[in-house]
């Protein structure tokens, strides 16, 4: 539910504030893009956090530190390259 809810409020925050244009004209298909990439953000935070405190054995809160800073640009560029380039 979180996660629903986070997506949402990210989505509608990136059209009012973040991204300057919208490529995609059906916003349904806008948001399902926007929420394929949320979910696929999560997979990755899911996988570097595995592969640096497990199998690198990192503390987890640097691991956690390294895999934001990861996905927070893979989530903006993938935003930026599919739905709102210039």
């Amino acid at each position: 539910i979180s996660f629903g809810a986070g997506l949402v409020v990210t989505y509608l925050f990136s059209i009012k504030w973040v991204f300057d244009r919208r490529n995609v004209k059906r916003r349904a298909v806008e948001f399902a893009v926007f929420a394929a990439i949320g979910v696929s953000g999560l997979l990755l935070t899911e996988l570097f956090m595995w592969i640096f405190a497990r199998r690198l054995g990192l503390f987890y809160l640097l691991a956690k530190v390294i895999t934001t800073v990861i996905v927070f640009f893979w989530n903006f560029a993938a935003k930026k390259l599919l739905l709102f380039r210039n």
